[in-house]
């Protein structure tokens, strides 16, 4: 598609799947009890008995949204599982399975390349503290623990799934179904970072979200793409048609949503009739030129905008989650207007909000 700067055209956009949801695993015995990872080696750290319970709860929560988002489709809700290989993970896969009826379910496979930042072998907590440590004073994304990855490395081997998973989207392998993507706190913004381009500081400021609580990406009007296809280069990749809903946003501390959905900023430059050259944007997100707060408006209220069509009539929350947003981002405390907006409406686990952004697994 995007390789050949060809045109996207409706018939690439039908094929799409409907969304992307993305769940860090349920609670598991590490993020209990970090000393569990000196005994058990890290892909074999099991879930917790609640951490089961967040499962089964979140795949019967997850199975009735997806009904709800489509009730006038004949069939019911469909979904292509891929899922980490550690056992906390395929724990958590089979635990949502079980929401879901066999007609319901396209397809599912384990996907090595969603495994965790790999933090060494056998991790032994005194080793482990030193390296934490030395990690702050190198840089947390580029520090590589000994026998173990840097976050550049995980953004590495997810680039390779990234490029095979959008093939298969346009050739139409997930066409009328939602994607899950089962996998790790870490991984799962790294996954985010290489969709819409975050920069590595960007990367550094979002926090995990709860065990077991899903992220979604959902696919925008074809009318929205369009926008974006006429106020580009005449071309768009078709992660361009996926932005982060609101509730979702609310649950990643210091997403911004210029970092929740490339729509933003094509439609203010349709409403200003200004195009941001790639030197401004990239003096912008160096940090060398602040963007003027009325185009920050202007993206913001563009990506509320194209959320209203795609959630407004599927989720009654949704209008009311955007009319707070959008009166906290036009009032004082602009920088923080996401966390206005209630993260009530799927929340399989224990209340609360973002949890601190540790790298854990």
């Amino acid at each position: 598609m995007s390789q050949s700067r060809r045109r996207f055209s409706q018939a690439d956009y039908d094929v799409l799947p409907h969304r992307l949801v993305l769940v860090r695993h349920a609670q598991s015995e590490g993020n209990v009890d970090m000393a569990k990872y000196g005994s058990t080696p890290d892909h074999m750290v099991a879930l917790t008995d609640l951490g089961r319970k967040q499962a089964i709860d979140a795949g019967i929560a997850l199975r009735a949204h997806l009904k709800a988002a489509h009730p006038s489709k004949l069939h019911p809700p469909r979904v292509y599982i891929m899922t980490s290989p550690y056992a906390r993970t395929l724990e958590t896969t089979d635990m949502m399975l079980n929401a879901f009826d066999d007609s319901e379910v396209m397809g599912v496979r384990s996907v090595v390349q969603l495994r965790e930042q790999d933090f060494g072998n056998f991790q032994d907590a005194q080793r482990i503290k030193h390296d934490l440590n030395e990690r702050l004073r190198f840089g947390r994304f580029w520090f590589r623990f000994p026998n173990g990855e840097s976050g550049a490395d995980v953004y590495d081997r997810l680039s390779m799934f990234e490029d095979k998973l959008t093939r298969d989207m346009l050739l139409a392998r997930f066409a009328d179904t939602s994607v899950v993507l089962v996998t790790h706190g870490l991984t799962l913004r790294i996954l985010l970072m290489k969709w819409f381009h975050w920069t590595v500081e960007e990367l550094l400021q979002v926090y995990n979200p709860h065990n077991c609580d899903p992220i979604f990406m959902v696919k925008l009007p074809w009318e929205d793409v369009q926008v974006m296809q006429s106020n580009g280069e005449g071309w768009v990749h078709l992660k361009q048609a996926y932005c982060l809903c609101p509730s979702s946003v609310a649950k990643m501390r210091n997403v911004t949503p210029r970092m929740a959905s490339y729509y933003g900023r094509a439609a203010a430059g349709k409403e200003t009739g200004e195009r941001i050259s790639a030197k401004a944007a990239w003096q912008v997100s160096r940090g060398i030129v602040q963007p003027g707060r009325e185009r920050d408006t202007q993206e913001a209220l563009a990506y509320l905008s194209g959320l209203s069509s795609v959630w407004g009539e599927a989720d009654p929350h949704v209008q009311a989650h955007m009319l707070r947003a959008k009166a906290a981002l036009l009032g004082s405390d602009e920088e923080r207007w996401f966390v206005t907006v209630d993260d009530g409406d799927f929340w399989a686990g224990e209340s609360g909000r973002s949890q601190p952004r540790i790298d854990d697994n």
